[in-house]
């Protein structure tokens, strides 16, 4: 995954409205420890902050211009439930 990340209006919207801060977002984006999953044309994202939160980043392609590839856009973010937590921590071998 290319590391050009940009949020749609609608994806900064969702995550203001869940008390999400974009700045963890990122953060989440740009961690050495997480877990990807893809399901075309969406890519899941789940990782932790730098401030300890677990949250899971739904991106999608932003598209081509001219045959340059415009990255990624965020469309979705929320933290994860306990269950989810666990598991995370169980494929990235992370203990809390």
């Amino acid at each position: 995954m290319t590391a050009d990340y940009n949020f749609t209006v609608a994806g900064l919207r969702r995550v203001l409205s869940r008390d999400l801060s974009p700045a963890a977002v990122w953060q989440v984006l740009g961690s050495d420890r997480r877990v990807i999953r893809r399901a075309d044309p969406y890519v899941l994202v789940i990782g932790i902050s730098d401030t300890g939160d677990y949250l899971a980043v739904l991106v999608q392609p932003a598209g081509e211009d001219d045959g340059e590839d415009l990255g990624w856009d965020v469309v979705d973010a929320r933290p994860l439930d306990e269950q989810e937590r666990e598991a995370f921590n169980k494929i990235t071998g992370r203990t809390p």
